[in-house]
């Protein structure tokens, strides 16, 4: 799990600043990417391995089962489970 925190603390960056040059480079902010690139390994997780999708919120710093399934819909349009099973069949 990664906090827009932990990074400035590491950087030596206010958050604040750091912010604001990351929207600026990337154009969204950090929390926005570090999603997207959760969801992104999620996928390919739910892929190639049986892990459970709570299991896989676990690994990709997201504990909060409902949450994932929030943010994992949001992404893509459709739940963990939906995805895992059109990639079976």
């Amino acid at each position: 799990n990664i906090s827009l925190n932990d990074i400035c603390e590491a950087l030596h960056f206010s958050p604040s600043y750091l912010s604001r040059l990351f929207k600026k480079e990337m154009g969204m902010n950090i929390i926005t990417y570090i999603n997207k690139k959760r969801i992104e390994t999620s996928l390919e997780l739910l892929k190639v391995t049986d892990l459970s999708i709570a299991e896989i919120g676990d690994l990709i710093g997201l504990n909060n089962t409902s949450y994932f399934y929030t943010l994992f819909k949001k992404e893509t349009g459709t739940s963990p489970k939906q995805y895992r099973n059109s990639i079976l069949s």
